[in-house]
């Protein structure tokens, strides 16, 4: 079996750039496991590395799911969408393999400490059919540092 990180609980204004301590916090998360079976899928990528590799691609994605607001919108885009519109941005974003049918995702967050500047980290799961993997969605959860 693998494991997850364990997710901060949301702080409001945790991911100021002068103050905040963000660290793994917790945005959204729609059936997404702690632990998961060797077989199952979990892609995992921070956006600043996403745009180290293909700036264009990374900032189209993001400009269409929080339009020209930038990294300010972001938290509340994360914390507010339908479930089914953060999946699709993440499958677009991370190049996700389309054949691969992704049942869960988590959005988390951190404050770089050098800039203080947030990092969007990103990660989609793929339960396999038949899996006992115990799944989780919202804020209180096992894989979520106040849900244990």
């Amino acid at each position: 079996m693998r494991e997850v990180k364990i997710a901060q609980p949301y702080t409001q204004s945790n991911l100021d750039s002068r103050a905040g301590e963000a660290r793994y916090m917790l945005l959204q998360q729609s059936r997404f496991p702690f632990t998961y079976e060797d077989s199952e899928l979990l892609l995992d990528e921070d956006h600043d590395r996403l745009l180290n590799r293909d700036y264009n691609h990374t900032s189209r994605c993001f400009n269409t799911f929080a339009g020209d607001s930038g990294d300010l919108r972001l938290e509340t885009k994360f914390r507010t969408r339908r479930p089914e519109k953060i999946m699709a941005f993440l499958r677009q974003v991370l190049k996700a393999d389309q054949k691969v049918t992704w049942t869960g995702f988590r959005v988390l967050a951190s404050v770089n400490r050098k800039n203080g500047q947030p990092i969007w980290h990103l990660q989609l799961f793929a339960k396999q059919p038949g899996s006992s993997t115990a799944v989780y969605t919202g804020d209180t959860a096992s894989n979520v540092l106040a849900g244990i």
